[in-house]
């Protein structure tokens, strides 16, 4: 007798461990369901809209450039003192990621943007950073970003 009510309660409870291990699993499922609906209400594929500006009076050059998708144009190999240069990024569906190193004798900056859906709506991410031997002055501006698309525009600037 007293193996059949161990026998009885170990069922019991391997019985009440699955049902609790597939609601979790329904619930994360449910979460998932969430992140696609959030995706499908987005429209178009992201774009990545880029302006690099040189505030120096020297020319710089361009050179480890990355990117999630494809480029309308590479960027220039050099821009001139003064001058700017302009490329786009087609993310892959509705995230872009692109980074782009620049410089300049000893100087250098290292710039990043990305966007990509969260929650509910897109993140939009910029960076700039002086990585040389010199220091420099590095800024990365979000000038315009759309939400139905997780398009952005931004603008780097090195001098």
């Amino acid at each position: 007798m007293r193996y059949v009510k161990c026998a009885t309660l170990s069922l019991l409870l391997f019985s009440v461990w699955g049902c609790i291990s597939n609601s979790e699993e329904s619930t994360a499922s449910d979460a998932e369901g969430d992140t696609s609906t959030v995706e499908s209400q987005l429209t178009g594929t992201a774009m990545d809209s880029i302006t690099f500006k040189n505030n120096g009076t020297v020319s710089v050059t361009s050179s480890g450039a990355s990117f999630a998708g494809t480029l309308t144009n590479p960027p220039a190999s050099t821009v001139g003192p003064g001058g700017s240069d302009f490329y786009t990024e087609i993310g892959i569906g509705n995230v872009t990621s692109f980074h782009i190193d620049y410089s300049a004798g000893g100087k250098r900056c290292h710039f990043d943007s990305a966007s990509f859906p969260s929650g509910a709506s897109c993140s939009f991410t910029k960076n700039a950073q002086s990585q040389g031997s010199t220091f420099a002055t590095c800024t990365a501006t979000l000038t315009s970003f759309d939400f139905m698309t997780c398009s952005q525009s931004v603008t780097f600037t090195m001098q």
